[in-house]
């Protein structure tokens, strides 16, 4: 750091080896000195993307993302070096700054022969979100980059729904996992149907994914959210119970109430509870007291029995007092309601 204040070329080099260095916190403050020292550091910084260590080719690229606009033309360059390393590395660097101008070249990285500089490219493509890069990283999925679909996510842009969908199929689990998690993100209706279908999928890491998406895409989903607490994996059917409460539909109060008997679902059905309990206060379904009762006694606070004390439900009143009570908390009645009110929206 003291390096780094007195802002001399010749301790670059120094600088660049003290990112082999086993104490964590010494590249750290390697990579913020010769962020300082700047633009005479870059030509020996991106010779160092050289390096056959990951971990220097990273504090490298995280460094020369720290000096910013100066790096980026020098950068820009280092797409084309003979070193497949070097090009990676630089667009990640790229990437990492943010900067408009590595578009294009990037975009034209997406086509190397090399499988690194197409995978490095397209993440950052993704990091930059322009939408010029769309097009492209479509293309680029078409041609088995999966790297690019992982840039569309991040992108969020319409046009990248279709090659998103057509991932659900593909023959990599991590794929259809990836793709599952993007459209959900994205929330296109025409990502449901095939979201549903993913609920049918053999590897149970997409399955949840698709839980997960599905939660996101509102009233179409219910029903097939619902048959998922049924579904064979524990965490699918926790998944579901989460994204069901967090739908907020009346579909949901009695399947989500049933699903608190399913010990595995239980953990997943109380968060989605607690999250959205003034939803079921409001919808007010008989017998439905008990599980906010439970809930309350397991997860609850102050403000949740002082809701409770206010809805206008006798049973949840006296609970929401009693709670309060038997911990020492003092709650407030108010006499002109407030909060979520018992069955408002039957």
């Amino acid at each position: 750091m003291a390096l780094g204040e007195i802002g001399d070329p010749g301790a670059v080099e120094p600088l660049i080896a003290a990112f082999r260095d086993e104490e964590a916190h010494v590249p750290v403050g390697a990579a913020l000195a010769l962020s300082k020292i700047g633009p005479p550091a870059v030509a020996s910084l991106i010779a160092a993307l050289k390096d056959r260590d990951a971990e220097v080719r990273s504090n490298v690229a995280m460094t020369l993302a720290m000096i910013g606009a100066p790096a980026v033309a020098p950068l820009i360059a280092a797409l084309k070096d003979a070193d497949p390393w070097v090009q990676g590395g630089a667009a990640q660097a790229l990437g990492d700054t943010g900067d408009p101008r590595a578009v294009e070249p990037l975009i034209a990285a997406l086509k190397d022969t090399m499988w690194i500089v197409r995978g490095e490219a397209a993440g950052a493509l993704g990091k930059i979100k322009d939408p010029r890069a769309v097009e492209p990283l479509i293309a680029a999925v078409n041609d088995g980059n999966t790297d690019a679909l992982w840039a569309l996510w991040k992108i969020k842009d319409p046009r990248a729904v279709e090659p998103l969908i057509g991932a659900l199929k593909d023959a990599d689990w991590q794929v259809r996992s990836r793709a599952a998690s993007a459209l959900g993100d994205i929330k296109d209706a025409r990502a449901v149907e095939p979201l549903i279908a993913a609920l049918k999928d053999t590897h149970w890491i997409v399955r949840s994914d698709a839980v997960k998406a599905l939660g996101a895409m509102g009233a179409p989903a219910v029903a097939p959210l619902i048959a998922a607490l049924k579904d064979a994996d524990p965490w699918v059917r926790r998944g579901a119970a989460q994204a069901l409460g967090n739908a907020g539909d009346p579909r949901a109060v009695e399947p989500l109430i049933a699903a608190l008997k399913d010990e595995d679902v239980r953990r997943g059905a109380f968060d989605a509870l607690k999250q959205t309990y003034g939803f079921f206060i409001e919808t007010g379904k008989p017998g439905s007291e008990e599980v906010l009762i439970q809930l309350l006694y397991a997860d609850g606070d102050r403000d949740m029995a002082e809701v409770f004390l206010n809805c206008g439900n006798p049973t949840l009143a006296a609970a929401g007092r009693k709670w309060a009570e038997t911990r020492g908390f003092q709650i407030a009645s108010m006499p002109e309601g407030g909060g979520p009110h018992w069955g408002s929206r039957r």
